[in-house]
């Protein structure tokens, strides 16, 4: 296919397709400029998702009218910390390292060329660091990260980083008008849909929310790094301050905490994300 674009002509229009409310949004603005017919919805799947989130973006992409297109490492975030024996956590995210940008990356080399697709990501305004590099000084943008799987594409996009610039509210209302629901990990209080609240990036506040909300996957996850911390020594998913010194903090000792309610909360609130923009 040939798609006008200024004074080009590309091939295809690549949505990274989250199955959230920010690249959904991306997306109608990208199938109302281009034509649904001309847009792809890449969908990185990581075998984690709620059950909701994945019903959620496959009604979605129906209402979009774009071709959805589906791939995977086919590993878990789980599956690949036990076969590098290390647990990821908010600093070193091997999981959206391996399983979405590096798995991603290499998949769109071998399917599209590099100077005649546009690259679409969901980041939002509020997220603007995500998305440029911005001198920590002066604030100036100095250009696109190279850390994102973007890196050697000539034409990308974050279309929510762009006027007409929307709030989160905005957001919800395109979804509602769109006739989706509010997902359940969004009525929940998640700041995303991603790997079923149990990201690993998140803090103390997102697994003390999993704990409250999804019992079950809680355990399942205190359970899983109980043997990891068996296997591999004195690692968690967590950590906190203790006389100025980093150490771990298990999920079984989260856990007490809170049911004795004597948890005293950290920084680290949620954490985000960020997939798509994390450090190599």
């Amino acid at each position: 296919m040939k798609i006008p674009y200024g004074k080009l002509t590309l091939d295809h229009v690549v949505v990274n397709f989250s199955f959230g409310i920010g690249s959904f949004c991306a997306a109608e603005r990208m199938c109302q400029e281009f034509g649904a017919e001309n847009v792809i919805l890449l969908f990185a799947d990581v075998k984690s998702e709620d059950e909701d989130t994945y019903k959620w973006g496959r009604e979605a992409a129906k209402y979009l009218g774009a071709n959805l297109i589906e791939i995977a490492e086919g590993r878990t975030p789980w599956q690949l910390f036990e076969d590098r024996e290390f647990i990821g956590n908010s600093r070193v995210d091997i999981c959206s390292q391996v399983l979405k940008r590096n798995f991603v990356g290499k998949w769109m080399k071998s399917v599209f060329n590099q100077s005649r697709t546009l690259v679409v990501f969901g980041i939002h305004w509020s997220e603007y660091d995500r998305f440029y590099r911005v001198d920590r000084k002066t604030g100036e943008k100095k250009g696109i990260w190279p850390r994102m799987i973007a890196k050697g594409w000539e034409h990308i996009r974050a279309p929510m980083s762009e006027k007409p610039l929307v709030g989160y509210e905005e957001m919800k209302d395109r979804v509602a008008k769109a006739g989706l629901w509010e997902q359940r990990l969004y009525q929940y209080g998640f700041p995303h849909a991603n790997c079923g609240g149990e990201c690993v990036k998140q803090g103390q506040k997102g697994w003390r929310l999993l704990y409250e909300k999804m019992p079950e996957r809680f355990i399942k996850r205190m359970e899983w790094e109980n043997m990891m911390r068996e296997k591999c020594g004195d690692i968690a998913i967590l950590k906190e301050m203790v006389n100025g010194k980093s150490i771990p903090l298990p999920l079984v000792e989260l856990k007490r905490r809170i049911d004795n309610e004597c948890l005293e909360e950290d920084d680290s609130g949620f954490g985000g994300c960020s997939c798509f923009a994390g450090d190599e």
